[in-house]
């Protein structure tokens, strides 16, 4: 394991947080999500739909990457292609597709892009 060093210090961060305790202090309040953190809040029969939704995702290629985030989870490639919300007794799925590129039979896809998801307004938020 190779470990990052500043540019402007010759120190490995682990030295630097051994002995900044404000550093130190940070590292340890850092929180890693998980899927198991999205899916405590969620009914039994959201967890079997987001199994199988996560199943059907997984067999597109070997190279998906699950990344839970703070707000969601997200599948990506090269780039996040599906981010998905979990709500109490369902599953808000969001795609990065062009509208007219899904064949959306019951009418439940709508475009969202000029619409700000979550993740847009938590953007916002910080700046």
């Amino acid at each position: 394991m190779h470990e990052v060093k500043s540019p402007s210090t010759k120190e490995p961060i682990t030295t630097v947080i051994k002995s900044n305790a404000v550093a130190k202090k940070v590292t340890e309040e850092i929180k890693v999500y998980t899927e198991e953190d999205h899916l405590k809040s969620v009914d039994d029969k959201t967890k079997e739909l987001y199994s199988e939704l996560k199943a059907v995702i997984l067999n597109l290629g070997n190279d998906i990457e699950v990344r839970p985030k703070k707000h969601y989870v997200a599948f990506r490639r090269k780039q996040a292609f599906a981010s998905v919300i979990f709500l109490r007794s369902r599953l808000k799925v969001y795609l990065n597709i062009q509208i007219n590129q899904i064949n959306d039979h019951l009418k439940k896809a709508r475009d969202v892009k000029d619409i700000s998801t979550h993740t847009e307004n938590t953007k916002r938020r910080l700046q």
